[in-house]
């Protein structure tokens, strides 16, 4: 069983309780979709428990790896994100946000039972940027767009949780551990059957314990993080 754990954000209370649920489910794999990070009051906390998976875990490399080490990115989207950048790179230190950056985007062969034919990215296959959601888009076939022979496309960045069909390609999104925009507050993660089956779950934590983290932090990118925890939403 691999736990598919995407868009963290810096939230280690909800991290934790998803690790716990996910063992509790029987997990013996574990992959990281990315967005660890920035936008939480925790980045530090979220990287120590990450580390302390199996050595086999796999990590995939989302946008905000890349922002937090390069704050200068034109194409971050708010101004006062960088700032939230600075902060986790203080949190976390140089080593990590090289480690971080240098992660891969995208997996096309992720070497456990069920993830034949599947391919894993932060985003879409050719971007950390350019997303799903749950409702069919204009940009979903070139969201979908592979160098890889998939059946599957297993992704995150937009923290909506969700399974859907793209042309003649499953979609599924974990949806995000730390910061849903769902409208729904509860940690969201998947599992992977051996099979090759998936299971959405959802997970409450101490959601309380997470705001109040959040409110300890200042500046205006620190508001916009606990307003997008508060609402679940963007």
């Amino acid at each position: 069983m691999i736990a598919l754990l995407y868009d963290i954000h810096g939230n280690d209370h909800a991290l934790e309780a998803v690790i716990a649920d996910a063992t509790d489910a029987g997990t013996d794999a574990w992959l990281l979709g990315g967005d660890y990070c920035l936008m939480g009051a925790q980045p530090a906390a979220v990287l120590d428990r990450l580390e302390g998976l199996p050595a086999d875990t796999i990590w995939l490399r989302g946008n905000t790896e890349r922002w937090v080490a390069h704050p200068e990115a034109d194409d971050i989207p708010i101004e006062s994100i960088r700032d939230a950048a600075l902060f986790v790179q203080g949190a976390i230190g140089p080593d990590s946000v090289k480690e971080l950056a240098a992660l891969p985007d995208v997996l096309g062969d992720v070497p456990f039972d069920g993830a034949e034919n599947t391919v894993f990215c932060h985003a879409s296959p050719d971007s950390d940027m350019l997303g799903f959601t749950d409702q069919p888009a204009d940009t979903d076939a070139e969201a979908a767009t592979s160098k890889f022979e998939a059946n599957t496309i297993v992704c995150g960045h937009t923290h909506i949780q969700f399974a859907r069909e793209v042309g003649v390609v499953e979609v599924v999104n974990p949806g995000s551990v730390g910061l849903p925009f769902d409208g729904d507050r509860r940690a969201a993660y998947a599992l992977l059957a051996p099979d090759g089956s998936f299971e959405l779950r959802r997970v409450d934590y101490d959601f309380e314990a997470a705001l109040d983290a959040a409110g300890e932090l200042e500046g205006a990118w620190a508001e916009l993080a606990r307003t997008r925890l508060l609402n679940a939403q963007y």
